[in-house]
């Protein structure tokens, strides 16, 4: 029996949403960033990165276990001596040198290939991680400029630069500071609806940063899992 009138309508909605689901939770095409995001991307970055590096330069250590759960074991990593505190004690065993190694990795090519006197070193490892902290962040202000607008956008680069929090935080020798980079590239990808990127970046967080990081990744959790039941209702 041919369908009528009435079931060819409700056949031809249902294939509608669908159409109008999938390009809501789909991930965005690419196109031109001319007119979404302003300031353009390469100015954000050298805006994000100047103030950074002002904080690797001129922000002091606030905090004691950067300097001896660390720095100094990164120091002796590098020169072969250097105070080790308990949690570090193989009697103990409480802390990994992971975190530690993928930061002395480069700092011992620099050291290997210039030779430069410790104090250049402790500002190369600082200017890394300023690095590291200004391209997630120039990641977080254009996919909230393609999310919310430019006008959010622009707010939220104005916050990053001139935020206290941010200036301590960016060049800090943390695993909290590891993880911060890591939960706003995973953010920014939320955004852009690159989940794949976004639990990485949440689990590598919670894995070699802070572990504590891996509640931020629930909201990503829970929209995925929402957009599955919503799936599997049509």
């Amino acid at each position: 029996m041919a369908p009528n009138q009435r079931q060819r309508q409700l056949f031809i909605s249902k294939k509608e949403l669908k159409k109008l689901n999938g390009r809501r939770f789909s991930k965005p095409e690419e196109s031109s960033d001319i007119g979404l995001i302003y300031p353009c991307v390469d100015t954000a970055f050298k805006l994000l990165l100047s103030a950074r590096f002002c904080s690797a330069i001129w922000s002091h250590i606030t905090d004691c276990d950067e300097t001896y759960n660390y720095w100094e074991p990164s120091h002796y990593l590098l020169y072969g001596n250097g105070q080790q505190t308990w949690e570090y004690s193989p009697q103990y065993a409480l802390r990994s040198y992971m975190y530690l190694l993928i930061h002395m990795v480069p700092a011992k090519l620099y050291h290997y290939l210039l030779e430069p006197n410790p104090v250049l070193v402790f500002y190369f490892v600082r200017c890394l991680l300023s690095v590291g902290c200004a391209l997630s962040e120039v990641y977080f202000y254009k996919n909230v400029c393609r999310e919310f607008g430019i006008h959010i956008g622009r707010l939220t680069l104005v916050f990053l630069i001139l935020s206290s929090g941010m200036y301590i935080a960016s060049a800090a020798f943390l695993p909290s500071s590891f993880s911060m980079y890591l939960s706003t590239i995973a953010t920014a990808a939320w955004y852009g609806r690159q989940y794949e990127l976004a639990i990485f970046a949440t689990a590598l967080s919670a894995l070699l940063g802070w572990p504590f990081a891996a509640l931020l990744g629930l909201p990503i959790a829970i929209e995925m899992l929402l957009h599955k039941q919503e799936w599997s209702k049509l």
